[in-house]
């Protein structure tokens, strides 16, 4: 399976659940799940507003992330951890260190989230790659399921769990997992393309986990 997805590249969902938190000012904060509710974990304290305005600046490190544009990226995202700290900052600086093959600080950043929220999906997922990356195939088998479970819908997830599938010769259930991918994803060109590669019995003996990853 040669194409997969970074989580933390899509906004979709993302700042709206910021500002659905914020409209309620509950004490608790459901961090996106795309970056990616989830079970509370942080504590909002006495400023909403604090956590808004860190949302807000989130976004914009997505954005220049998708970009390319690193540096901006890295600057946003800490911008918004030091307003207020929260897993979909620590994931963001994840995603930065992790485009810049920095693993060992992704990974870092990636558990950091974990740490303050276990039940931020796109940590788990972004993981997941990670640990694919250094051929840790049990660890990111254990994150693709959890990232699953905690967001089905999730079809860059989906994708690269399918592929982690693929890799393991398990054509298949793999190009079922694309499938649900798919439908929520509708025509895209790295899971058509992925789709179509679990069409040839043959390539299964010659795609590895080594191949590019869709980011």
């Amino acid at each position: 399976m040669k194409q997969l997805l970074l989580n933390s590249t899509d906004t979709s969902g993302q700042y709206h659940r910021y500002l659905k938190t914020y409209r309620k000012a509950i004490v608790s904060l459901y961090v996106f799940g795309a970056l990616w509710g989830c079970v509370p974990a942080i504590q909002i304290g006495n400023d909403p507003i604090k956590l808004h305005e860190s949302a807000s600046y989130v976004g914009k490190g997505v954005l220049a992330l998708r970009a390319g544009n690193l540096e901006e990226a890295s600057a946003a995202f800490n911008l918004a951890k030091e307003l207020y700290p929260s897993a979909s900052a620590a994931d963001g600086l994840g995603c930065v260190a992790f485009r810049r093959k920095d693993y060992r600080q992704a990974e870092q950043h990636f558990l950091k989230a974990l740490e303050m929220d276990e039940s931020y999906a796109s940590a788990h997922a972004n993981l997941a790659l990670l640990y694919e990356l250094k051929n840790s195939r049990k660890k990111a088998l254990g994150n693709y399921l959890k990232a699953l479970q905690l967001q089905p819908s999730n079809y860059r997830s989906r994708n690269n769990y399918a592929a982690h599938l693929y890799d393991s010769n398990l054509v298949d259930l793999a190009r079922h997992e694309l499938l649900k991918a798919k439908i929520v994803r509708g025509v895209d060109e790295p899971i058509v393309h992925n789709l179509k590669e679990t069409e040839s019995n043959e390539s299964k003996f010659t795609i590895r986990s080594n191949s590019y990853r869709l980011k």
